[in-house]
């Protein structure tokens, strides 16, 4: 997978972004900050929280594997509510 993918925010639309043009979470957290303008809120234990549908069509943590295997398996990203992300925790 990679490359070009879809991330999905309740109320907010759907918005594209190119994995390829980063290089690490950190940079895909501030790339979605300021397209969905959350500023701190998208850390999990201030707010948002994120998950991402795999090759598997599983749900998962961002974060919780390897940027490499991340790129590679992600189909779309979703951003989720306090109260929809505490059940992925």
């Amino acid at each position: 997978m990679g490359g070009v993918i879809k991330v999905y925010k309740q109320g907010s639309g759907t918005h594209q972004i190119n994995l390829n043009e980063l290089s690490d979470y950190e940079q895909l957290w501030i790339v979605l900050r300021v397209i969905f303008q959350l500023e701190d809120e998208l850390y999990p234990s201030l707010g948002w929280g994120l998950v991402y549908e795999d090759n598997k069509r599983d749900l998962v943590v961002v974060g919780h594997h390897p940027w490499e295997v991340f790129v590679t398996t992600v189909s779309a990203i979703y951003i989720l509510p306090p109260a929809e992300f505490f059940w992925y925790k």
